[in-house]
């Protein structure tokens, strides 16, 4: 690798972590406890170096940080890798050891409600995720890193050997759905638990159920790549989408299910973001005009906001924009509001034409005053008492 290369991915990589906040106290340097390389063509060295990244998650977990200052770096070699990962270590950076987060490709293949001889038991939503950064993973931090379930996608040799004969859906026919890409399940291609997670340059690739942020932590997505079809942006967390490209390749969808109690003052905000409609599949057409809802909500009056984002002609104009999953969360009685809408040309959209009239018109003033990705990321709440936590203090946007 060139220095200058290595330099730049250096940056990247320091950025990702400062950009965390956690508990540093502003201006200080941060400390790595070490520095984690990871690479095929890597000889095994405890602590150090590891050809899989299994073993790398399995050494943090085993040694997991007590605070920021004692921060693991994981720099990860371009390369595929699949493999099922479950991160339960605090204070870790996952960095992408390349200028294209395409070149790093974490990848597995569970499919939610199936089994598999790796792994006896049905999975639920969380345990199908290639990655998991389980509650106990806080202040995670992800930069220049692809995230893929590729159940819906394509079938590996692996996922052949691995499929079991207990299952309701047969080999033959697992084989010819993915080649369709007529997915029958949830595949979740991350799970993020942890409180005060950020991800920089990231992309999350699958079809349904994409993308999990719950446990109602914090999270921060900044020039993210986020594609799926339904509900591929869902749980309860507080999160924030700035300048993120939010992709349906093909078919209709939803984009988004929270799951955060009305009591939560925030859900998913998503700020300067672009929605689009590329079709990246060869064999499947992009969806039709009006043919995607901006989302739905997943057993809670959650809150939703899209905030002077640019739309394809693919969102749906009017009563539909917004729709409901079961009869006792109908989206009339949920917090979804837009202000500042536009078409991919940067024109504004009429909203008062194609908002459903049970949708708030965000004007500028009301966002600046109640709904910004700081007010966003500063409240911490607990589903618990139902009550905000005491402010922490954690910022992830001021650099």
């Amino acid at each position: 690798m060139k220095k200058t290369t290595a330099v730049l991915l250096l940056a990247l990589c320091l950025f990702a972590v400062l950009l965390c906040g956690c508990g540093a106290e502003r201006g200080s340097a941060v400390t790595y406890a070490r520095t984690i390389h990871v690479g095929a063509d890597l000889a095994r060295k405890d602590g150090e170096q590891y050809p899989s990244l299994a073993e790398a998650f399995a050494y943090v977990n085993e040694n997991p940080p007590e605070s920021e200052k004692e921060r693991i770096q994981i720099l990860v070699a371009p390369g595929t890798y699949r493999e099922h990962l479950i991160l339960t270590a605090p204070y870790v950076s996952l960095c992408g050891d390349t200028e294209h987060a395409e070149d790093v490709l974490l990848t597995w293949y569970y499919g939610c409600g199936r089994n598999y001889h790796s792994l006896k038991a049905e999975l639920t939503n969380p345990d199908s995720a290639s990655v998991r950064v389980t509650e106990e993973a806080h202040d995670f931090t992800a930069s220049g890193i692809t995230f893929e379930n590729s159940y819906s996608l394509y079938v590996t040799e692996e996922e052949k050997s691995d499929y079991s004969d207990d299952n309701s859906v047969t080999l033959k026919q697992r084989e010819k759905d993915a080649m369709n890409h007529k997915y029958k399940t949830q595949a979740l291609a991350l799970c993020v638990e942890g409180d005060r997670s950020v991800f920089q340059g990231c992309r999350f690739i699958s079809v349904q159920d994409t993308l999990l942020l719950d446990h109602y932590a914090r999270c921060y997505l900044k020039d993210c790549f986020i594609e799926g079809t339904t509900d591929f942006i869902f749980g309860s967390a507080t999160a924030v989408f700035d300048r993120c490209q939010i992709n349906v390749p093909f078919r209709n969808g939803y984009l988004t299910a929270s799951s955060a109690e009305s009591t939560a003052p925030y859900g998913f905000l998503f700020t300067d973001c672009t929605l689009t409609r590329e079709a990246r599949y060869q064999d499947m057409d992009a969806p039709e005009d009006g043919s995607c809802a901006l989302g739905r909500p997943w057993n809670a009056l959650c809150q939703v906001i899209f905030w002077n984002c640019r739309m394809d002609s693919h969102i749906i104009a009017g009563q539909d924009r917004y729709v409901g999953m079961t009869s006792e969360y109908p989206p009339e009685d949920c917090r979804f509001f837009e202000g500042g809408s536009m078409d991919l040309d940067g024109e504004p959209l009429d909203l008062d034409a194609i908002l459903p009239d049970y949708v708030k018109e965000l004007s500028k003033k009301e966002y600046e005053a109640s709904y910004t990705p700081e007010k966003h990321l500063a409240a911490k709440y607990d589903p618990d008492t139902k009550q905000l936590m005491k402010p922490d203090g954690w910022d992830p946007i001021k650099e």
